[in-house]
């Protein structure tokens, strides 16, 4: 699974491991939890974490299959990009207008607060999503202006509240990847002594630029999952050394021919026997492949019905390792 990074301070930082500084934000990558979830609008059961805004989601693998559960839940198809869990949130409806924007946005109080003066760096990843669930539907919209926002206090917001229009980091860009996490990154000097951070988008319709992904989308709304949040005082603090591949996920396998029209060969770089095959197309929607193990380290691969374009593969093995690839779909 790949991440994007966005760049969006003054600053890019060598990849170093963030072994050596504290994350201010606790349990940032949503793994510790009070109870799994069983429904939607459980943000809390992730310790540490709240709703500020809306009804926000928490998702792990230990929740209901196809409905809270990693990587299958009711708002689509996603590994985490840092363990079992993460969140989910709306971050832009085409439908409402001022004073009502509809936002979404989770909050954590930070384990110490900010020292003004200091400059603190900030990473979060996001990806795109879109309902699988047949009577949700899907949504149309993608987003730029994803970030995270800091303040002195814990907060409560409601639909009706004005959006701040201000935030220390957000993106620039839209993120319209579903297949990956796409890493928004930066830095700010603390002008306060903050002791909480929140994230999601925090402005109004007319600074958003929202885009139709999606036209046959039942909801005129955007969904991201969120996961890895990390706020630190050191410049290598935040910095993924596995660009984007999480411990669980390795690229051991070489795929070809890439491109492929009608199937393509799997070997894979240690035996294994593998369970099941999935390939994502670039809306992120799993499609489950026939495949025919040739031996313990051959695998043939051939899809049916796939839309041409970009694809992640998804391989399964037997001893529970989940392998992955991009490759390209080409139509005859």
């Amino acid at each position: 699974m790949k991440t994007t990074i966005l760049a969006l301070a003054v600053m890019v930082f060598a990849p170093v491991a963030r072994v050596f500084a504290q994350n201010l934000v606790p349990n940032g990558s949503f793994e510790e939890y009070s109870l799994c979830p069983d429904n939607q609008s459980q943000i809390e059961r992730a310790i540490g974490w709240q709703a500020c805004r809306g009804t926000c989601d928490y998702l792990n693998s230990c929740g209901i299959e196809g409905v809270t559960g990693v990587p299958h839940n009711i708002w689509g198809w996603q590994t985490a990009a840092i363990g079992d869990g993460y969140a989910q949130l709306i971050s832009f409806s085409a439908d409402d207008g001022n004073p009502y924007y509809l936002r979404e946005w989770i909050g954590a109080s930070l384990a110490e607060p900010c020292v003004v003066g200091q400059t603190y760096y900030v990473s979060v990843k996001f990806s795109w999503t879109t309902s699988l669930d047949t009577l949700l539907g899907s949504c149309q919209f993608a987003n730029d202006h994803m970030g995270v926002r800091f303040t002195a206090s814990a907060y409560t917001s409601s639909d009706a509240d004005p959006v701040p229009n201000a935030a220390q980091v957000w993106s620039s860009q839209v993120i319209t990847d579903s297949v990956g996490w796409t890493t928004v990154v930066g830095s700010f000097i603390a002008d306060s002594a903050y002791t909480f951070v929140s994230v999601g988008n925090f402005f109004d319709d007319e600074v958003t630029n929202g885009v139709m992904l999606d036209s046959s989308g039942a909801f005129a709304i955007s969904y991201y999952y969120v996961d890895d949040v990390c706020v630190s005082d050191q410049p290598n603090g935040c910095l993924d050394p596995h660009s984007g591949w999480n411990e669980h996920q390795r690229d051991e396998i070489t795929v070809f021919p890439d491109p492929f029209i009608d199937r393509f060969n799997v070997v894979l770089e240690d035996a294994g026997v593998v369970d099941g095959i999935w390939l994502l197309d670039s809306r992120g929607i799993p499609n489950q492949i026939s495949y025919q193990q040739r031996d313990n380290r051959h695998v043939e691969v051939n899809p049916r019905d796939m839309p041409a374009g970009m694809a992640c593969l998804v391989i399964h093995l037997s001893s529970g390792e989940v392998l992955h690839h991009r490759l390209i779909h080409l139509t005859q």
